[in-house]
């Protein structure tokens, strides 16, 4: 389509557009706002009509006030003086105040007297029975408790409709209790109508409703307020409203209208016709400026670029540029045309360059691909396409023998997925965009088993989705797990306490025997420093002991480690330097040395014991020999036969004398056995003694 022809379409659509809202919101905007003030007038006509309505009642109650107020009305009422009535209920008081009866109740609603009066005949007449009856069956007429309350309006008998008014009988100062009410009645006839019409200046219309139905007769019409009672009738040329008159019992008497002529209404129709006849003469006129415009400025020189810019690109001559002597929006697409061909020309140049970048880079991932360590195999669904060397030398097949074959064929038999269910799930899940990352293991016939840890990931080809396997051979790796988890279990369960300690002096582990020695969980020994088990240390003593063995000799030495519960006990410690991935560590091999220490104090005491039964045996020795020689030489002197008794018994104790002299011999070895092999200490308080001639 030209654009001269969506110019035109455009051009009318929004003709058709504009003029269609204007019309619909002139009419439900405009008309709609006049009709709604044309109902709130008429609403108000007819609540003033009412209430002229209501102000019949309240000017009759005006003079029923002044005759129910007056001491001779009060008395009047007691004793029915005829003079009273002869004064004042005759012709010329009915038609001076303009009422037709006039009513005496008292005060349990008992008609006293009543006088009716004929204004075509001018004679005073007996009073209907039905309004007697109707005003006698009013409460506030009939009941004792409303004898001082007043009422006005208007009363629905069957065949009439009353205008009247009940004031309480009182005297003059109106301070007296009730004797009744005085009721003035007149006939709400066509005259009142025509009253009430030329007093509010509005055509008002009512028509009689028949008694005995409370419920409002229908009333139809074009709109109904539901909350005010009134209904709304619009014709072309006028617009009525009616509602429902009610009498002081409650129901309906009269059927009110108004009607008012539309002027406003139709005045408004008028001027929206001619504003829309207006409006659609100035809008053509203004699109045939708007056509010819855009036809000069706009399309001609559209179409003059779209001409160039087909010739360019039939003959392919992206060198040449388009030409425009504007300066506005179409001469930045005619500039934006031109640096575009500009960029065309120039991407040309660097599409052939990078084809030749693209035949290099294909080359160089060629040769990544080929010379990867990890044996790579491309899927194309769920055979392989291609494969790597290291994927041959892996399997020990040719390309074209694993070319078609399936993954889990090449991977061999797995003890834990001997169905290969397993690989089926993983490859579909990495096919539906989700890497997967798994070991298994490789079970084939007088073969030892290889650990294999494969890795999925789905990569798009120019037309197929293709997933991409690297297998990497683990066996080596999972052996040497497997040997570490050995060593691991070693240590953790050693009989000696091993620690791991880093440069700040922070406890980085502790197996079984060091957390059980020290009463420590786990966490908590971790969470210690080295000094806070080892007494002997602290925060500033420590890089000094870090330096000494970090030197790289391991150092043996004793020390004191302290528990939990702050008891200490004695250590043989070894020191090792370890520094791997640019942490340094010391190994810290402790065994608890309480026994050790305590079988040293035994066999200190009991060298010092051997000591104290030397020296005893050597005291033993001078205080026994010497008696002994006295007793010798003593029996030497008696020739007696006791003598050789003496001398016998002398013997005796002398072979026992060199008895203990061989002991304390046999001894004195031993102990300086202990000592040079042994590693006894000798007892220095013994030499002390020894020395010590009062000791001695």
């Amino acid at each position: 389509m030209r654009v001269n022809t969506r110019n035109v379409l455009v051009i009318c659509a929004v003709i058709l557009a504009i003029g269609v809202a204007f019309i619909i919101s002139s009419q439900y905007f405009l008309i709609a706002g006049i009709q709604e003030i044309e109902t709130e007038e008429i609403t108000g006509d007819l609540i003033t009509a009412q209430h002229a309505i209501d102000r019949q009642g309240e000017n009759l109650a005006v003079l029923a006030s002044d005759y129910a107020g007056w001491d001779d009305t009060y008395t009047f009422i007691s004793d029915l003086n005829p003079a009273y009535i002869k004064s004042n209920l005759v012709p010329e008081t009915f038609s001076g105040i303009d009422i037709e009866s006039i009513l005496y109740f008292d005060t349990v609603g008992n008609l006293i007297y009543a006088d009716s009066y004929d204004p075509e005949t001018g004679e005073i007449l007996p009073v209907s029975t039905l309004l007697a009856d109707a005003l006698q069956s009013l409460p506030l007429i009939s009941s004792p408790a409303s004898a001082g309350d007043e009422l006005s309006g208007i009363l629905n008998t069957p065949g009439e409709i009353w205008i009247f008014a009940a004031q309480p009988i009182r005297t003059s100062d109106r301070q007296s209790p009730s004797r009744g009410h005085l009721v003035m009645v007149s006939p709400f006839t066509s005259g009142t109508v025509t009253k009430i019409a030329k007093d509010t200046n509005m055509d008002i219309r009512m028509a009689p409703l028949p008694t005995g139905d409370d419920r409002a007769p229908g009333l139809t019409g074009a709109d109904d307020t539901a909350d005010t009672g009134i209904q709304i009738v619009r014709s072309q040329k006028e617009i009525a409203a009616s509602t429902l008159v009610y009498d002081v019992t409650g129901k309906t008497s009269l059927l009110l209208t108004i009607t008012s002529p539309r002027d406003t209404y139709l005045l408004g129709q008028k001027a929206v016709l001619n504003s829309v006849i207006l409006f659609i003469i100035v809008v053509l006129i203004g699109s045939v400026f708007v056509y010819l415009y855009l036809g000069r400025h706009l399309t001609r020189r559209i179409e003059n670029i779209s001409r160039g810019v087909r010739k360019i690109s039939g003959s392919a001559s992206y060198h040449v540029r388009l030409i425009d002597g504007g300066n506005d929006e179409l001469t930045a697409i005619v500039r934006s045309v031109n640096s575009l061909l500009d960029t065309i020309q120039t991407s040309l140049v660097q599409i052939e360059g990078a084809g030749r970048a693209r035949e290099e880079s294909e080359r160089k991932y060629r040769h990544l691909f080929e010379a990867a360590n990890e044996a790579i195999f491309i899927l194309d669904g769920v055979v392989i396409c291609e494969c790597n060397r290291a994927a041959e030398e892996m399997t020990g097949c040719g390309r074209n023998d694993l070319t078609g074959k399936r993954l889990s064929e090449i991977m061999g038999t797995c003890s834990i997925d001997p169905d290969g269910n397993v690989l089926r799930e993983h490859t579909e899940a990495a096919y539906a965009g989700e890497p997967q990352h798994f070991t298994c293991e490789r079970h084939q016939d007088n073969e030892p088993v290889r650990h294999f840890s494969v890795s999925l990931s789905r990569f798009t080809g120019t037309k197929t989705v293709y997933l991409l396997a690297v297998v990497r051979d683990i066996t080596t790796f999972v052996k040497n797990k497997e040997h570490l988890r050995i060593t691991q279990f070693s240590v953790d369960n050693a009989d000696d306490a091993i620690y791991w300690v880093k440069r700040d002096g922070s406890v980085t582990y502790g197996n079984i025997a060091a957390c059980r020695s020290l009463g420590y969980t786990p966490e908590e020994l971790t969470s210690l420093k080295t000094w806070d088990i080892n007494p002997t240390l602290s925060p500033d003593t420590w890089p000094s002991v870090w330096n000494r063995i970090a030197d790289g000799s391991r150092v043996h030495e004793e020390s004191i480690l302290k528990r939990s519960d702050n008891t200490a006990f004695p250590i043989a410690q070894t020191n090792s330097h370890l520094s791997t991935q640019g942490e340094e560590f010391t190994c810290i091999f402790a065994r608890d040395m309480t026994e050790t220490v305590e079988m040293r104090e035994r066999e200190k005491e009991a060298l010092r014991q051997i000591e104290e039964n030397l020296l005893s045996l050597a005291i033993l020795n001078d205080h026994i020999r010497n008696p002994l020689t006295v007793i010798s030489a003593t029996a030497d002197l008696h020739d007696t036969e006791s003598r050789e008794i003496i001398l016998s018994q002398v013997d005796q104790i002398d072979e026992i004398v060199r008895k203990l002299d061989q002991g304390w011999l046999e001894s004195a070895k031993i102990r300086e056995f202990l000592i040079k092999h042994y590693d006894f200490e000798e007892d220095t308080d013994r030499e002390e003694r020894e020395n010590d001639p009062e000791e001695k």
